[in-house]
């Protein structure tokens, strides 16, 4: 994302110099707009515009021919590249700016967002400022196109890579110069090279892990190789016929509009798919080499697409915090005019600020003048903006003075009173909610993502030399249940197995796991061991619980007739004699309790949801109806998470939530009485013995 946009133009002497005089490439900032309003669009939620997420490989290949003309000019004339006048200018350029949008939205931040919001506002942040988003959302595994809370800096992801780009190019150029013996054609061909091995480096990371693949540099360096390599190709390229070149930016911009549009948040991406938009820009770059009046002036050289194209850096940091931060946590999104005076005021203020503080900033006399300045400066920048992201998640007291009544051991829900504030003796408290998760996940005992085994030897709970066991089967829905069945295991003397694993149902039936991008083969080896266990173990029960939100690969008959089917078969597959007994799903809501509950202390009931659609119920019934023709029976916790009708987030002094959908380990302890009556009423388990 570079300003102004300049192209090399090559002279034909023995060294392939570079004259010192650029030319003002106006078609590349109508491409700059055309890519920012794709990103902005798709952000603001234009219904067609499904794949507007391929503005950024615009970009990427833009800088990468900008970039990459810039630093082989100066070789090409100099013979080295001056690596601190370099960083200098990449730092006036992005920084004031960038820095400038990040201390902006921590303020608003602390207006809009709950507070119990701002701990994760702060990391990411701390992480933007210093270029590495990206790295940060790969780790945390991140689905930039799928992601239901997005980062209010999840859109700095593209400038650490850029910024990452910068700062290892010129000196990787540097050194395979030197190992080329300062051979420029055996540079290009090195540059094309690694381009090719990041190309394929894509695809495969691609299909294992798509958020690396995603945020990383090695896997995008190809789309910024791209432009690399059309820049170094220049002189050749200035010589296609003209109609040929305005052939290749046609047929570029028709590519990436195709692309836009067809491409959605089901596309696996970026992996093969991503071709589409390099192609498309690196035809469109390289057909305006020579000045054509068949080129199309018209759409990319007009008033408005130079604006855009002028103003696109500042846009692209301010679109997202001004159409998240008011409705992150709200579980309502924007309306189509909410969105329109929302895209508005980032125009608005994409232009203020590229005015009075990107041009002054790249122009300062003071700054270019001297490295030290321009380094200092930027350092003291950085510095400043990390303090305030760390002073960002300095919350206050996330609880009121009132005291709730405790919820009694074995006391039925429908009896607890719901709190209508938060109370000072609520468990776990607000700032611990998200850590209340049962032990096995602790031990070890819970199947992680890569887990193709249940763990059992060292896993038994309950009164572990009991003759008689239950295990507990599913996915994290099943292993939320852990706290009320090892409480009713101590009680009555079972042994207690739990074998369960992050995202894999009990259903016997093939899902789509997004974190991977792809089948999920691990939850199917897991479950196939973990039914050889309970066949060789044959316990007295297995508890089974499953999200309704699983994705099976195959729905010729509807994803929930394939999810039901899949529970069909793993019930009769049970050994004879083993009792079943399938758990209905607990409530979903659209913003996580504990964060609602967070900018509610004094109302809570602002936090609850009817049980209307709380779980779907053409799921529940499609379960329901898979498990009325086996032995198994089926219990629905609805009636305990929803009592009279509405799914409080506070029952008593118990907080029910740690996310949108998991209840807490002491909503789990709590209800274990309500579960233990159901499983001794149907003859499941028998009663106290210990």
């Amino acid at each position: 994302m570079i300003n102004p946009i300049t192209s090399p133009t090559y002279s034909r002497s023995a060294r392939q110099s570079v004259p010192q005089t650029r030319r003002f490439r106006a078609d590349i900032q109508g491409l700059r707009a055309v890519a920012v309003l794709l990103v902005v669009l798709y952000h603001a939620g234009l219904p067609w515009l499904h794949g507007g997420y391929i503005g950024v490989d615009v970009f990427f290949v833009i800088s990468g021919f900008l970039i990459g003309g810039h630093i082989l000019d100066e070789l090409d004339r100099t013979g080295g590249i001056r690596l601190v006048e370099f960083y200098g200018r990449r730092m006036r350029r992005l920084l004031p700016a960038s820095l400038l949008v990040i201390l902006s939205t921590l303020m608003l931040v602390r207006i809009f967002m709950p507070p119990l919001g701002w701990a994760d506002v702060s990391t990411d942040g701390l992480f933007a400022a210093v270029a590495g988003a990206n790295l940060w959302y790969a780790a945390t595994g991140t689905d930039y196109l799928a992601n239901d809370a997005p980062s209010v800096f999840q859109h700095y992801w593209s400038l650490g890579v850029e910024e990452q780009f910068y700062l290892i190019f010129p000196v990787a150029i540097l050194v395979i110069f030197a190992a080329v013996r300062r051979n420029r054609t055996w540079l290009v061909w090195a540059i094309g090279l690694i381009s090719v091995v990041s190309f394929v480096a894509c695809v495969v990371v691609t299909e294992l892990n798509q958020p690396y693949a995603f945020f990383l540099l090695p896997t995008r360096a190809w789309e910024l190789g791209a432009g690399v390599l059309i820049a170094a190709a220049s002189p050749l390229l200035a010589r296609l016929n003209s109609r040929m070149g305005a052939v290749c930016q046609w047929l570029g911009l028709a590519i990436i509009a195709v692309s836009a549009v067809l491409l959605d948040h089901d596309t696996v991406f970026p992996g093969y798919w991503a071709v589409l938009p390099v192609l498309g820009s690196g035809l469109f770059i390289l057909g305006g080499i020579r000045p054509s009046r068949y080129l199309p002036a018209f759409l990319t050289e007009n008033k408005v697409s130079q604006f855009f194209g002028r103003t696109s850096y500042s846009l692209y940091l301010w679109h997202w915090p001004v159409l998240v931060v008011p409705v992150l946590y709200s579980s309502s999104g924007l309306s189509a005019f909410q969105a329109i005076g929302l895209v508005a005021l980032a125009v608005v203020l994409g232009e203020v600020t590229e005015r009075f503080v990107e041009t002054p900033a790249r122009n300062l006399n003071w700054l270019k003048r001297s490295n030290k300045h321009t380094y200092g400066a930027a350092a003291g920048a950085v510095l400043i903006t990390l303090v305030a992201c760390l002073s960002v998640s300095t919350m206050p007291t996330l609880a009121t003075q009132s005291v709730a009544q405790p919820w009694k051991p074995g006391e039925a829900p429908v009896s607890v009173v719901p709190a209508a504030s938060v109370p000072s003796n609520l468990l776990p408290p607000l700032e611990g909610a998200d850590a209340s998760v049962p032990v096995i996940y602790e031990d070890g005992c819970h199947g992680s993502v890569a887990a193709r085994s249940p763990r059992v030897e060292e896993c038994l709970y309950g009164v572990p030399e009991a003759g008689r066991s239950i295990v507990l089967l599913g996915d994290s829905h099943a292993a939320q249940w852990f706290p009320a069945l090892e409480k009713l295991s101590v009680e009555r003397g079972y042994t207690l197995i739990p074998m369960t694993k992050s995202s894999c149902p009990a259903s016997e039936v093939a899902v789509w796991n997004d974190a991977l991008n792809r089948r999920y083969t691990e939850c199917e080896e897991w479950r196939r061991h973990a039914l050889e266990e309970i066949a060789e173990r044959k316990p007295e029960l297995v508890v089974i619980g499953n999200f309704q939100g699983q994705k099976p690969i195959s729905s010729e008959n509807g994803p929930d007739a394939e999810f039901s089917q899949g529970v069909s078969k793993l019930l009769t597959s049970l050994p004879e004699g083993v009792r079943a007994v399938v758990l209905g799903d607990t409530p979903m809501h659209d913003v996580s309790p504990p964060i609602c509950l967070s900018g509610a202390l004094s109302t809570a009931g602002e936090c609850a949801r009817t049980v209307d659609g709380a779980v779907r119920s053409e799921w529940t019934a499609a379960i329901e109806e898979s498990v009325r023709h086996t032995p198994a029976i089926f219990v629905d916790p609805l009636p305990w998470l929803c009592p009279g009708g509405t799914c409080h987030a506070i029952l008593g002094n118990v907080l029910m939530y740690r996310d949108r959908h998991h209840i807490t380990v002491e909503a789990s302890e709590a209800l274990s009485g309500a579960l233990g009556a159901s499983l001794e009423e149907s003859g499941a388990i028998v009663g106290v013995t210990r």
